[in-house]
């Protein structure tokens, strides 16, 4: 798992881990594979994983050996092994963390005792100061990929579906910070944390969470339904760009739709007839934070989770998570090792974006119009190498099979998930008024019905 590699002090460690995957760096030809491409250091992707609150080395070398599991598990990232160099440091914390912050780091927890929301990673206190002094000292002992995203790049303002403000932030660098509590582990938050030099490093806190990671690295976001009959109020943003591509959709119309080519309208069309189960992968599926007016692309993800989901129906009473004596269990509709099909196709674009694969000669020199031109890359070049790579046809069909047996989700009660109205097609465009002009093809009326 790990190999010591420096002995800081008496009560501190670095690590090595799986250093075989990485040095030296590489990824995956995906148009000739399986050769591979050999990376620089300058497009290597760097993750250190720190601990706080734990006061036994072991603990923190057992956690270590999980979180490399789990993101191996994951396939993506074990496909793609070979472009993060991930190192970690282990200090002794006398307390574990905690609200009155005496743990090394300083991580302040909720009285709920999760990472709290205050702010105070970016805060001005004595103890926020010296939260961010001893994170970024702790980062001086490796060799790090420190290129960070130009201040001008624009990903639609907070209104949008990206959350990450992506100017000036480390690019090719992630911090995974464990926090363990009185306890044990607690629960997760990704934020931004202002760097001395001026840029921005993603911190993703979390207990052992590759959830978490996907929010700090790949700047997707969270399925679930935080409070149910919120309504969303961001929007798509208006030009697409390999920046802003998100996991949610605010919009259910067929144009905007991101992920139109993983459903059954799709590169691989799919439909049921009499009594088959409906297809369910790649349509409208309910939530994304708030509850109402957001969608995202499959019924289970590693993006996804608890909280407020609603399991078969949006009639909560009726639900198989109504509570007998009122009121309801959230349903985890989380998968620790995959992602959905949307997910893993942004973390690839992500990876091949960051180490340098999509770029080429010719390139406009405006980071905001070749994200434009690299997106356009992605769906006429990529997008079909990718499909190849990780046999999409064979994986969807797998899926879909998946989510037609009711013995996958015995707390559905024998219901079957195509019966759920938590899911819709895209909504077609209205035909104009007045009597057709000419005959209509079979699949031209297939995407109106959804209107």
């Amino acid at each position: 798992m790990a190999s010591t590699t420096i002995a800081v002090a008496q009560d501190s460690a670095c690590y090595d881990l799986g250093r075989a995957n990485w040095d030296p760096p590489w990824v995956p030809d995906l148009a000739a594979p399986p050769a591979t491409i050999p990376l620089g250091p300058e497009q290597v992707v760097d993750i250190v994983i720190l601990g706080d609150g734990y006061q036994d080395r072991a603990l923190f070398e057992a956690d270590l050996a999980r979180w490399l599991a789990d993101f191996y598990a994951v396939e993506v990232y074990d496909r793609f092994r070979g472009a993060f160099r991930i190192r970690a440091i282990f200090t002794r914390s006398v307390h574990p963390a905690g609200a009155d912050r005496d743990s090394h780091y300083h991580v302040k927890l909720s009285s709920s005792g999760d990472v709290s929301n205050d702010g105070w990673w970016r805060g001005g206190s004595a103890l926020d100061r010296e939260f961010r002094e001893r994170l970024f000292c702790a980062l001086e002992l490796f060799s790090l990929n420190r290129s960070r995203y130009p201040a001008g790049l624009d990903v639609g303002g907070s209104k949008t579906v990206i959350h990450n403000t992506l100017g000036r932030m480390y690019s090719h660098l992630v911090v995974c910070l464990l926090v363990r509590g009185p306890g044990g582990p607690v629960g997760g938050r990704t934020r931004d944390v202002p760097a001395p030099d001026g840029a921005r490093l993603n911190v993703a806190f979390a207990e052992l969470s590759i959830h978490e990671f996907g929010h700090a690295f790949a700047y997707l976001e969270d399925e679930y339904i935080s409070q149910r009959g919120s309504s969303a109020s961001r929007r798509n943003p208006n030009r697409r760009s390999l920046f802003t591509l998100s996991n949610l959709s605010f919009s259910k119309r067929l144009a905007d739709e991101l992920w139109l080519h993983l459903s059954p309208w799709g590169t691989l069309p799919r439909q049921a007839a009499g009594s088959e189960p409906s297809p369910l992968v790649g349509w409208l599926w309910r939530g994304g934070e708030q509850d109402l007016k957001v969608w995202h692309s499959e019924y289970q993800c590693l993006m996804n989770g608890r909280h407020e989901n609603y399991a078969y129906t949006s009639d909560a009473a009726a639900d198989p998570t109504a509570n007998p004596g009122g009121g309801f269990t959230g349903a985890n509709l989380r998968i620790r090792n995959r992602y959905c099909f949307w997910c893993q196709e942004i973390v690839v674009a992500r990876i091949l974006e960051k180490t340098g694969q999509l770029a080429a000669s010719g390139d406009p020199s405006d980071i905001n119009t070749r994200g434009r031109h690299w997106y356009e890359r992605w769906v006429t070049t990529w997008r079909p190498r990718y499909w190849s790579f990780f046999d999409l046809p064979g994986r969807i069909t797998d899926r879909e099979t998946y989510y037609a047996t009711a013995a996958n989700f015995m707390s559905l009660g024998g219901l079957m998930l195509w019966g759920s109205d938590l899911y819709q097609p895209f909504a077609g465009t209205p035909p104009p008024a007045g009597p057709p002009t000419g005959a209509a093809l079979d699949a031209e009326w297939v995407l109106l019905l959804g209107s």
